[in-house]
């Protein structure tokens, strides 16, 4: 549509977003706290957001471009 061929259908994802609450560096956290098994609940309260959004940064529907790094040399 009109909004792509104008180049604006370009969303800002993650952090660049500026209504964005999280940082990569939190949803790398989040992902491994959910590892550990901590519950959404409660990580949802930690950081801000609601315990939906935890779930789908977890099963990488929301915030999928980040890749957990946190082992890597």
């Amino acid at each position: 549509d009109d909004m792509w061929r104008k180049g604006r259908g370009n969303p800002l994802k993650g952090e660049r977003n500026g209504r964005a609450k999280l940082t990569e560096a939190k949803v790398r956290g989040i992902r491994f706290l959910a590892t550990l098994g901590r519950k959404h609940t409660v990580m949802g309260r930690q950081y801000g957001v609601t315990s939906t959004m935890i779930d789908q940064i977890v099963s990488r529907k929301s915030w999928a471009h980040v890749k957990d790094d946190l082992c890597a040399n």
